[in-house]
């Protein structure tokens, strides 16, 4: 009975790392606040588009000074919103990364400035939109905004890659932890010789050849 106690102890100190991870919360609120904001300016991107779209066709049809004006107008208000979108997609990912564990601060640091600039630079072109004259200088500063862009997808890339990474680190770590206090727990047990508190030599051997195999997996991970 007393073995069988000490085994349930040994069992408890592998479970009780995953129940209190499990219990452990994120804090989401500002990444869910961010998240929910770029949902809802994507459906504002639609709607632009469509009026953008709708008012180069009148202007390509009718070529008045007023359907130029129009198209001006909506081709501002269209690329503006897109800078919103990625200016919010940006923060998206700024939150996570901000929550993500396993990467290094380091590493975090760099990246979180990198996204801070991306979205400085978008807010300056936002603004810079309004003072387009006419149609040329519109599409003018549109093809800024997609050169910038190739900058901002490779850094998107790279954060997306290094939060799951993150991920794998983390969960390695927590392996690791978890082996070394299963290893102290089997030093100790081992040490007790008291009769009925202690395991045989061939159970010691089991628990040996499972921790030796989950450190090999933790290496080799």
């Amino acid at each position: 009975m007393k073995k069988r106690g000490l085994l349930i102890a040994l069992i408890f100190i592998i479970f009780s790392v995953f129940v209190t991870h499990a219990k452990a919360q994120e804090d989401t609120k500002a990444y869910e606040e961010a998240y929910k904001n770029y949902s809802l300016k994507l459906e504002d991107y639609e709607k632009a588009r469509n009026e953008y779209i709708l008012a180069r066709s009148q202007y390509l049809r009718f070529q008045t000074q007023k359907s130029q004006s129009d198209a001006r107008s909506a081709a501002i208000k269209f690329l503006q919103i897109r800078d919103e979108v990625v200016i919010l997609h940006l923060t998206v990912l700024k939150e996570r990364l901000a929550i993500a564990k396993g990467v290094s601060e380091p590493r975090r640091e760099t990246l979180l400035l990198k996204i801070s600039e991306e979205i400085d630079w978008y807010e300056d072109h936002k603004m810079i939109l309004s003072s387009a004259g006419t149609l040329d200088e519109v599409v003018r500063d549109s093809n800024k905004a997609k050169d910038r862009f190739k900058t901002t997808s490779n850094l998107v890339y790279e954060i997306l890659a290094n939060v799951p990474y993150g991920r794998v680190v983390e969960f390695h770590d927590r392996v690791k932890d978890i082996t070394s206090k299963i290893q102290a727990k089997l030093e100790t047990i081992k040490t007790d010789t008291r009769e009925g508190y202690s395991f045989s030599g061939q159970k010691f051997q089991v628990f040996d050849r499972w921790l030796l195999e989950s450190q090999n997996l933790v290496v080799r991970g």
